[in-house]
């Protein structure tokens, strides 16, 4: 396993455990975290449409859908962000 496959495992580790404990202080972490989870599916989705029209788009799979679920707006911002810059 190279270095950087370990360190994006990493910070995904410590992510997710971040956005449970912040969750955990809400007054409804449940629901905070279907909504959250539902808009960043919504998001990559669109991004994913208005991607087609500029051909520089996400491809649909586990990965980018469980990302953008975790993470919600921010984490699919980031992954057109890191696709953008590879692209080139």
């Amino acid at each position: 396993m190279t270095m950087i496959k370990i360190i994006g495992m990493i910070l995904g580790v410590v992510s997710f455990l971040w956005m449970f404990v912040r969750l955990g202080k809400r007054t409804n972490p449940i629901k905070t975290f279907v909504g959250s989870a539902f808009l960043g599916v919504l998001a990559l989705v669109l991004v994913c449409v208005a991607g087609q029209f500029f051909s520089k788009t996400l491809q649909i799979n586990w990965y980018t859908v469980s990302t953008s679920a975790v993470l919600g707006i921010p984490g699919v911002i980031l992954m057109v962000l890191i696709h953008l810059i590879w692209a080139f």
